[in-house]
């Protein structure tokens, strides 16, 4: 007895069936509706230009070189946008994002002496159990947040004095 399965067009002997039959690589024209432009149908398309190139190099106008043609127009069509892409690359690097202004080492300073002077107990809980390389890593995280610090400092205060400098005092 044949059945009708949900889901399935056909009429199969049974479920089992259907499932094998979705499974068969029929090619439906259906779907490839959309690609029209890009598929090759087999005809030449030459216009008078090319016939005329082809008759001064004695070369006869056949389907395959019209297939090259097209798939040469296809590979440009493709190599155009991978440009883009690059171009678009170089332009991020030199965008600023927000956490270019985040400064890791002062934060993490600051952070850290927070804790300490607000939960002295926890702070001491948290570095009593840090081994000696573990203390010179923190210790060289706290002398970084003082250098960007002070670089920081001397580059607002170069700043400053180059304003004043323009605005004529």
């Amino acid at each position: 007895m044949a059945e009708v399965v949900a889901g399935c067009d056909k009429v199969v002997p049974n479920p089992a069936c259907c499932s094998q039959a979705e499974s068969d690589f029929t090619l439906d024209d259906e779907d490839d509706e959309d690609d029209e432009d890009n598929d090759w149908d087999g005809e030449v398309e030459w216009d008078e230009n090319e016939v005329a190139e082809a008759a001064l190099d004695d070369d006869v106008p056949d389907e395959s070189a019209a297939y090259l043609d097209f798939l040469n127009q296809e590979a440009q069509k493709f190599g155009s946008f991978a440009d883009d892409d690059d171009d678009d690359m170089d332009e991020e690097g030199l965008l600023e994002t927000p956490l270019d202004k985040v400064e890791p080492y002062g934060m993490f300073k600051h952070a850290l002496l927070s804790l300490q002077q607000e939960q002295p107990q926890l702070y001491e809980s948290l570095t009593k159990v840090l081994g000696p390389e573990e203390q010179q890593v923190i210790q060289g995280v706290f002398h970084e947040a003082d250098a960007k610090a002070m670089a920081a400092a001397a580059n607002a205060e170069a700043a400053a004095a180059a304003a004043m400098q323009a605005n004529g005092h």
